[in-house]
């Protein structure tokens, strides 16, 4: 998994980021935004199954979980092919 890593962070970067700078632009409450964002990688490189926590849900949250969806990824190694690449990344943003 972790030479998978390797090549979905540089490949995917610039997405997250798109993302963030989009979700933080359309408002919500300016400030740090901590939350964990959990999801899949199929075997085609698309995001699944994506959730944050019940509990650290608003706007931001939202509009970031849904954004992300549109992210395309490098395909997973083969063995994770049927269920999916799993990923759980804890996020800190800065809100404007």
């Amino acid at each position: 998994g972790r030479d998978y890593l390797m090549k979905f962070m540089p490949a995917t970067t610039e997405a997250f980021e798109k993302v963030y700078g989009d979700c933080s632009s359309e408002g919500g409450k300016p400030g740090m935004k901590d939350f964990t964002v959990v999801f899949d990688i199929d075997a085609a490189g698309n995001f699944t199954h994506i959730a944050v926590r019940e509990q650290e849900q608003d706007d931001y949250t939202r509009c970031y979980a849904k954004g992300i969806g549109s992210i395309k990824a490098p395909p997973p190694p083969e063995s994770f092919a049927e269920k999916g690449f799993p990923v759980v990344i804890h996020e800190s943003h800065q809100i404007r």
